[in-house]
């Protein structure tokens, strides 16, 4: 299956051309890169790039003008073409740019001789590198819409610098990344049932629907399937013709103030009529209400959720949405999101209303795609490729290189005039001093939230930090977790961290996380909460009606866990 070419609009070439180095035209230069273990060309993030770069001198060259390394380097770029209007009734078209660095690695290169003072004889040399990326990389990709453009790019490439003729232009090559399976938990989500009025074009009631859909996992994989259950009551006189189930990509990138968007359709399926959706009668409706009116209490609210939440449950109506290879991977960063939203519409007859409801799913790179990474962890070997027509006798290969002097993630947005957008700037891989503001504001321009707090709880030198977090230090940490299916994951993590966690951090997280994600957070929450037996109220005094249905099951035995 291809995946990483589904990202890709364009897909330029992977090799680079042999160019003259300086002005005299007295050397040339040239990047080799080693195939990837996939049969695809893409190179999944952690896995390991090996390659050379190859110089051919037709002169002898000092050593202090022959300072070579290597440098891999990734980037977000937005390109958004707006009009504008020119203040004679017309428009003109303009143009914004930006970017913004998601990884820099610098990778010196290995000595050609055998001493550092000794000058380099004319001839041909070979200068092997490796180097590990990172393994939260995000899948490469690029989006047009109406002339604009965005990009998730990575290239590697082979600066020298001397002092004398050899400020040449780069050369570079493109890699394509795909990013890793995310952890394989599973992320199910049950949308609250909803009930709505059904009017007819003369704003006539005609009763009411109630339904609700759940989603067996929210993360799901290119060409993998996400399960759908479906339940509903159809209690107004309008029929249903069908429900139908659908995934909608939503891209979007921005620059310099403005921003453009492109949306697809990727995948749509119905589900089988069942008697509960059938239109009633008049009487029929009339009898119901009579009935609820004669009881000694009407039904609550809450008898009708669970009633749908069994329905759904019991998975009698359910559908499997496969997601297509040429879908792209959800990213949130500062310039590009691309999310993806599934969503249950039921059309009813005539011009009446057409009730839906919405489930956000990420869509990510497939668990059985690191299968294809041949020897798993295991590094290529360190081999040199050289340039066709090089006589291999006569190459000097240098020592290989593959411990990078610098190492930079993330970082802010520079505009066409480099101007810094973002006042966090660029953090290193090291992170600074164990402190909650050091933190916080690392996490404001890293890559992966999830992952730089993964780093900071392996690292002793922050417990301190994370087990004396109060309640709003706790939902600041979680506010900084932008990508919403990370938050209960990461909630859990720092949780299991915090020795006196109580029921009032589980109330700051509630409301700091999507709401979408607060079942699932007080859901993880729960186990770590040492007050649980006796301030139990404090958390289901905030949650909605449908939330403790769907977690009195989680109270009890977490309540029953604490008292024992």
């Amino acid at each position: 299956h291809s995946f990483i070419h589904s990202e890709l609009q364009h897909r330029p070439t992977i090799e680079t051309e042999e160019k003259e180095m300086g002005n005299s035209g007295s050397s040339a230069v040239n990047i080799s890169v080693n195939p990837s273990q996939s049969n695809e060309g893409f190179y999944l993030a952690g896995s390991t790039i090996t390659g050379s770069v190859n110089v051919q001198l037709k002169e002898d060259v000092s050593p202090e003008d022959m300072n070579l390394q290597v440098q891999f380097k990734g980037k977000e770029k937005s390109h958004v073409r707006y009009n504008d209007n020119d203040g004679d009734g017309g428009t003109t078209h303009r143009n914004e740019y930006a970017e913004r660095n998601i990884i820099e690695i610098d990778l010196p290169l290995g000595s050609a001789t055998s001493g550092t003072n000794e000058a380099m004889s004319a001839g041909s040399y070979s200068y092997p590198f490796q180097f590990q990326l990172p393994d939260y990389l995000p899948t490469s990709m690029s989006a047009t819409d109406d002339g604009g453009e965005c990009r998730i790019k990575y290239k590697i490439k082979a600066e020298i610098k001397g002092k004398k003729s050899w400020r040449s232009k780069d050369e570079d090559v493109e890699i394509y990344v795909l990013a890793k399976p995310p952890s394989s938990e599973k992320i199910s989500y049950f949308v609250q049932p909803v009930t709505v009025d059904i009017k007819s074009c003369c704003c006539f009631s005609r009763g009411d629907i109630t339904f609700g859909a759940a989603a067996d996992d929210t993360r799901v994989g290119k060409n993998e399937s996400i399960k759908v259950d479906f339940g509903c009551k159809n209690k107004a006189t309008t029929e249903i013709k069908y429900v139908e189930a659908y995934v909608k990509q939503y891209v979007s990138w921005n620059a310099g103030g403005h921003s453009q968007h492109t949306e697809h359709h990727l995948v749509t399926q119905q589900f089988m009529d069942t008697d509960d959706m059938g239109a009633l009668t008049k009487d029929q409706i009339a009898q119901l209400s009579s009935n609820a009116e004669n009881q000694f209490a009407s039904r609550g609210i809450d008898d009708l959720f669970r009633e749908i939440k069994t329905m759904v449950t019991e998975g009698s109506n359910s559908i499997s949405l496969h997601i297509p290879h040429e879908a792209k991977s959800s990213y949130s960063g500062l310039l590009i999101n691309v999310h993806h939203v599934l969503k249950i519409k039921i059309k009813t007859s005539g011009f009446s209303t057409d009730p839906k409801s919405e489930i956000p799913i990420q869509i990510v790179t497939p668990d059985y795609v690191t299968g294809q990474q041949a020897g798993g962890d295991n590094a290529p070997e360190l081999s040199a490729p050289v340039l066709d027509g090089w006589d291999l006798d006569q190459v000097t290969t240098a020592a290989p290189a593959s411990t990078p002097t610098t190492m930079v993630y993330g970082g802010g947005v520079t505009g066409e005039e480099d101007i810094v957008v973002d006042p966090l700037g660029i953090d290193g891989m090291g992170g600074g001093e164990a402190t909650l503001q050091g933190l916080l504001k690392e996490l404001g321009s890293s890559i992966s939230a999830k992952t730089t707090i993964g780093d900071r709880i392996a690292d002793g030198n922050w417990d301190g930090v994370f087990a004396s977090l109060q309640p709003r230090d706790f939902a600041a940490i979680l506010g900084k977790v932008t990508i919403e299916f990370d938050q209960a994951e990461v909630a859990d993590m720092v949780a299991s961290k915090i020795p006196t966690y109580s029921c009032a951090h589980v109330v700051a997280a509630y409301h700091a996380v999507t709401e979408w994600v607060r079942e699932q957070v007080v859901r993880k929450l729960l186990p770590h909460t040492k007050d649980l037996q006796s301030n139990s109220n404090v958390i289901l005094s905030e949650l909605t009606d449908w939330e403790r249905i769907c977690l009195e099951r989680d109270f009890e035995s977490n309540m029953s866990n604490t008292f024992a």
